[in-house]
């Protein structure tokens, strides 16, 4: 068994996209694709 999603990929209002999961340890990891430098 591999890490628990706790909230699957999704389109967020300001523009990314964030998905969080917790790894068998217990750590939690959140990824997000929003870079708020990016039309800067």
């Amino acid at each position: 068994m591999g890490a628990r999603v706790l909230m699957p990929p999704e389109d967020q209002p300001y523009g990314g996209r964030l998905y969080c999961c917790r790894d068998l340890e217990g750590h939690l990891w959140n990824f997000g694709s929003y870079d708020p430098w990016r039309d800067a």
